[in-house]
């Protein structure tokens, strides 16, 4: 388990309700506070990039526009991918096409769009179950469309994504002795249903163990850590305040760290945290 998924699953109770991961250990984690028409002001979304394991913590705040929902355009994740790039056209009619799915499954959810500051989007799905949404999601916005849609947005570059997929693999099979099978591409770099499988299985073995230690022994947590050393310095800096001491083990934070930058984040409604971002380019 990375850092921050263990951050999220011990955060605070309201910040627990407003997160959803979708398509562990894919893609997305979203706090979310839907609200008809437009939010604004304090709105905040939690976004977690969790390719499997490769994770980055994004925290904005702006305007979020409630999508139009309706079930006559269901663009599937494939129909997005022909072409190997997603545009935010695109992403949106995907978005639409969960909302239907889940609407014809019996269950009501709304979407928004942080199209202003992150890009990224916002399910509310506090009255749907992961069995309804989560295959939904695979069929419209799969995690490789979500992944296009970073590397559309600059966020990404999905063949630096492929070699450390399959160089973290590699080390795992070589600690473990064994073979999960092959990390199989795309022509445009996207991991194919087997490479997904074969990915899924090595992060999950012994409790993402392996895997996590194979990525900080290849460096790949190096990035990462120190900008979420930069970002609770920086929040420190701002506030005047202590939090404690950001701890590390093996590249993951220790309980105390998750403790740590947890204060750090959710400190004075997140504002500090958020301009600490902009200040560092982070944002």
């Amino acid at each position: 388990m990375s850092d921050l998924d263990q951050l999220l699953d011990n955060a605070s109770t309201d910040v627990q309700r407003g997160i959803r991961t979708v398509s562990t250990p894919s893609l997305v984690a979203i706090r979310r506070r839907a609200r008809r028409r437009k939010v604004t002001g304090a709105t905040a979304a939690v976004v977690l990039l969790a390719s499997l394991g490769a994770s980055a913590l994004l925290l904005s705040r702006g305007a979020a526009e409630v999508l139009a929902t309706g079930s006559d355009s269901l663009f599937s994740s494939e129909v997005i991918l022909q072409d190997g790039v997603v545009t935010e056209e695109e992403l949106l009619a995907g978005a639409d096409a969960v909302v239907a799915c889940v609407a014809d499954a019996g269950f009501e959810i709304e979407v928004m769009y942080f199209g202003d500051t992150d890009g990224m989007l916002a399910f509310d799905t506090s009255t749907v179950t992961d069995e309804v949404f989560n295959p939904c999601m695979d069929a419209h916005l799969s995690r490789n469309v979500m992944l296009g849609w970073l590397a559309t947005r600059g966020r990404l570059d999905l063949h630096e994504l492929q070699a450390e997929d399959s160089a973290t693999v590699e080390c795992v099979e070589q600690r473990t002795g064994v073979d999960f099978g092959e990390v199989t591409h795309d022509d445009f770099a996207y991991l194919t249903e087997e490479g997904r499988q074969t990915l899924d299985a090595a992060f999950e073995y012994q409790d993402h163990e392996i895997w996590m230690a194979c990525r900080y022994d290849l460096g790949y947590l190096d990035e990462q850590n120190a900008e979420t050393k930069a970002l609770v310095a920086c929040v420190e800096n701002r506030t005047g305040e202590e939090f404690g001491d950001l701890t590390f083990e093996g590249g993951v934070l220790t309980e105390e760290g998750q403790q740590t930058l947890q204060a750090a984040i959710m400190y004075q409604n997140h504002e500090p945290w958020e301009a600490c971002q902009q200040e560092l380019g982070l944002d």
